[in-house]
C-alpha cells in the first residue's frame, strides 16, 4: 500500500482507513497483519499484558494510533499505556513500549526518540 502520492497530515488524520496504516513523512505505509501468525502472536501479547494491567497500571491497547513526530504516525500492534496519564485519541507520549511485529522479528517505536527499533524473536 506505499503510497507514491503525498498525503497531508490533516487529510490522514480525518481519513478512515481498512485496515489502518501507518503515516511516514506524507507516505502512507502497509501494516504487517492478516495471517493466523501474526494475529495469534498479537492475542497472546494482549492476554499476557493484559493479565498485568492492574499490577502494572497499565491499559493494554491494539492497534492504537500513536503521533512520533510532527510527520510520523505509527499503529503498533500493541500498545501499553499508563494509567496514571489522560486519555489521549492519538497518543502523543507514551511511557509504555508500543509493540509492533513482523514475521520473526517485533518492531517497536521508542518510547522517547520515536524511532523504529528491530528486535529478534526469542
Amino acid at each position: 500500500m506505499a503510497s507514491s502520492t503525498l498525503v497531508a497530515v490533516g487529510d490522514y488524520l480525518k481519513t478512515t482507513y481498512r485496515p489502518d496504516c501507518d503515516y511516514v513523512d506524507g507516505r502512507l505505509e502497509e501494516r504487517s497483519f492478516g495471517e493466523h501468525d501474526h494475529a495469534a502472536l498479537q492475542a497472546a501479547l494482549i492476554l499476557w499484558f493484559g493479565q498485568r494491567q492492574q499490577e502494572w497500571n497499565i491499559e493494554v491497547l491494539p492497534e492504537q494510533r500513536i503521533k512520533i513526530s510532527a510527520t510520523r504516525f505509527r499503529v503498533p500492534d500493541v500498545c501499553l499505556v499508563s494509567l496514571d496519564r489522560p486519555v489521549e485519541q492519538i497518543l502523543t507520549k507514551p511511557r509504555w513500549p508500543a509493540l509492533k511485529f513482523c514475521r520473526r522479528k517485533i518492531l517497536y517505536a521508542g518510547c522517547r526518540s520515536g524511532s523504529m527499533i528491530t528486535a529478534g524473536l526469542v
